[in-house]
């Protein structure tokens, strides 16, 4: 009896554990993004997801609600550079966030906080009342 127990549980152990992280590399890269965007928000706000990217992907999709915004502040010199944009719902204040800067207007109800990575840099923290990116997968945003 022991010994069938035995490799029973020798034979659910793999199940347990894998190679590879689960979360794969670019969603890791966020991960480790995350104190640095809770700390620029000063612990305001309810984590909403996150998403990693290209600079020039982000500005893409924000030019794409909001017209008037040429480029992402802080902006890295290769727009191919990665970022990891992590967004928190609340209310925010353009003003009393790290490196904040007002997309729609001085307050609103999302920041997106923009980290270079892998370097872990805060570029900025964006306020905005709507979301431009899709937040899903293991970190999702509800919208």
């Amino acid at each position: 009896m022991a010994a069938a127990l035995a490799v029973l549980g020798g034979l659910g152990l793999p199940a347990c554990t894998s190679p590879r992280n689960a979360l794969g590399d670019a969603t890791g890269r966020c991960y480790e993004a995350l104190p640095v965007a809770r700390a620029a928000l000063h612990g305001a706000g309810r984590f909403a997801g996150a998403r990693y990217l290209t600079v020039d992907a982000l500005t893409r999709s924000l030019n794409e609600m909001h017209p008037r915004v040429v480029d992402v502040p802080a902006r890295p010199a290769s727009g191919r550079s990665a970022v990891c944009v992590v967004a928190y719902a609340g209310r925010f204040d353009a003003s009393r966030v790290e490196r904040g800067w007002a997309v729609d207007a001085r307050t609103g109800r999302f920041a997106l906080v923009v980290v270079a990575a892998p370097s872990g840099r805060l570029l900025a923290t964006l306020v905005l009342e709507t979301v431009p990116l899709r937040f899903g997968g293991l970190f999702a945003i509800g919208q």
